[in-house]
């Protein structure tokens, strides 16, 4: 199966505020500024979700976009993939937060980040593993080069 395909269904079975999440610190970094720019975060999602399934894309475009998106979601999940990941975010968000408020410029963001705390920490950690298995299964280096060289050699 198209690698991307197989990252687009693990991606659009996921809750919808993991993916706001998860989209939100990912596109960032991807070459589609239209992505990072869009404030409608249904929106956002759709066009990460597009991003994902081009139809147009060559093999080797299929390849390179592959291989760019395992690294970046590797990135944007590590330290969101375990208790203690998630334990240093919490840290670190009470820190920036009392920064915030000694200076005067109290937003709110530590209580933001801890009301669903609990909840998002169970999914994320949990998506995770998901990904990891996808790594060592569908999305391992050998299976996303079998698929290439079956399409290539046509």
């Amino acid at each position: 199966m198209n690698p991307l395909k197989v990252i687009a269904e693990w991606f659009d079975q996921q809750d919808a505020s993991i993916k706001g999440d998860f989209v939100g610190m990912a596109a960032h970094f991807l070459l589609d500024n239209s992505i990072e720019l869009e404030f409608d975060m249904d929106e956002k999602i759709k066009k990460f979700s597009t991003y994902l399934i081009n139809n147009s894309l060559t093999a080797k475009e299929v390849m390179q976009r592959t291989m760019f998106l395992k690294s970046l979601i590797s990135f944007t999940l590590d330290g969101r993939s375990s208790k203690e990941g998630w334990e240093r975010a919490r840290k670190m968000n009470q820190e920036i937060d009392k920064k915030l408020k000694s200076e005067g410029r109290d937003i709110g963001a530590y209580d933001k980040f801890m009301k669903d705390y609990q909840e998002r920490k169970t999914k994320w950690i949990a998506w995770a593993k998901e990904w990891g298995a996808l790594l060592n299964g569908n999305l391992s280096d050998k299976n996303i080069a079998d698929w290439y060289f079956t399409k290539i050699s046509k």
